[in-house]
């Protein structure tokens, strides 16, 4: 007779229950983040709108416009980032490093 062994089998971990505490710690993280990311907007379409102002005057020296040019496309690798820390992830941390720098918190009460 062969026995076989499945160590992942179809048992999966029962959802953990969240601590009160730890979700109101990651709402105030989540509105934070999403704060920062409406104010990236803002600062984006800023220098977007300062760029187009002096594309429309034709003085405009090529140095301030280029620092212009230069300044909308820092913005928008700016809202790239945090577009790509608000991406969910499933199962890991890749968008926030190697290891997440706030742990889930271990219970050792027998709950997890």
């Amino acid at each position: 007779m062969k026995i076989t062994h499945n160590p992942h089998g179809s048992w999966q971990r029962p959802s953990a229950v969240v601590d009160p505490a730890y979700q109101l710690e990651v709402d105030r993280s989540t509105e934070k983040a999403e704060r920062q990311y409406r104010l990236a907007q803002k600062r984006l379409e800023q220098a977007q709108s300062r760029l187009c102002r002096a594309q429309a005057h034709t003085r405009m020296k090529k140095r301030v416009m280029a620092e212009l040019v230069a300044l909308v496309e820092l913005r928008r690798a700016e809202l790239e980032q945090y577009r790509q820390l608000m991406v969910s992830v499933a199962a890991s941390a890749q968008h926030r490093g190697v290891k997440s720098f706030r742990p889930v918190p271990e219970h050792h009460g027998g709950v997890l």
